[in-house]
């Protein structure tokens, strides 16, 4: 089998947003539209979920819906009113791109599938 004939497929990890440089090879190359993050895809008869990425505190957490932040906008918008260093800024908007957010979750959990392909471990949060 050659690459041309495989069906491809991805999910980003927490580390693929350490370096700008990492998350671009990603989402910035020719397979891009081939992340299954946030959504369902049928692949070979199965239909596949993928959520990448993992459930961050400063993010949100499952079960606590006081945080208000919904997405990597609303994160953003978050780290826009704490007075921080410039660097430790660019680090934690970078860092937060790898993060679970609520409305990729409730979407998917919107959806039916076969198979689900994540990241973060299922037993490691309530």
């Amino acid at each position: 089998m050659t690459l041309e004939q495989a069906e491809i497929c991805f999910i980003h990890g927490n580390h693929d947003s350490d370096r700008a440089a990492y998350w671009h090879n990603l989402h910035g190359c020719g397979l891009a539209d081939r992340s299954l993050h946030g959504r369902v895809v049928e692949i070979a008869g199965h239909r596949i979920a993928g959520l990448g990425g993992t459930f961050e505190s400063q993010a949100w957490l499952p079960g606590s819906p006081d945080t208000g932040i919904q997405n990597y906008g609303d994160f953003l918008e978050h780290l826009a009113l704490r007075p921080q260093h410039a660097d430790i800024l660019a680090t934690r908007r970078q860092h937060a791109l790898s993060a679970i957010y609520p409305d990729y979750y409730f979407a998917l959990a919107m959806e039916k599938a076969d198979i689900l392909v994540c990241h973060e471990a299922p037993s490691c949060h309530p």
